[in-house]
């Protein structure tokens, strides 16, 4: 099961981008305190590290796109074909 932070993150992300990750963004999707997002994840980076692992787990190519734009080390670690969907998607 998906801890509801990240859920609410990866969600937030899907509908307006990865940069939309924000700790009070993703605190108000989550109902939580801005505090308790950072409690959870420790810092922002972390958050959204976990992201984009997910978003590269469940082949999210837009998010990829922005993960392969951003050149974050979790888009490097996915096969080709994905990489390739996310740059067609562009």
């Amino acid at each position: 099961m998906t801890h509801p932070i990240l859920s609410a993150a990866y969600d937030l992300a899907a509908r307006d981008g990865w940069q939309a990750v924000r700790r009070d963004a993703v605190a108000q999707a989550a109902g939580v305190s801005a505090g308790t997002v950072s409690n959870a994840y420790g810092s922002l980076d972390a958050l959204r590290d976990e992201v984009m692992r997910m978003a590269v787990s469940e082949r999210h190519a837009r998010l990829v796109l922005e993960g392969i734009v951003a050149r974050h080390p979790a888009v490097a670690g996915a096969d080709a074909t994905l990489r390739a969907e996310a740059l067609a998607a562009a």
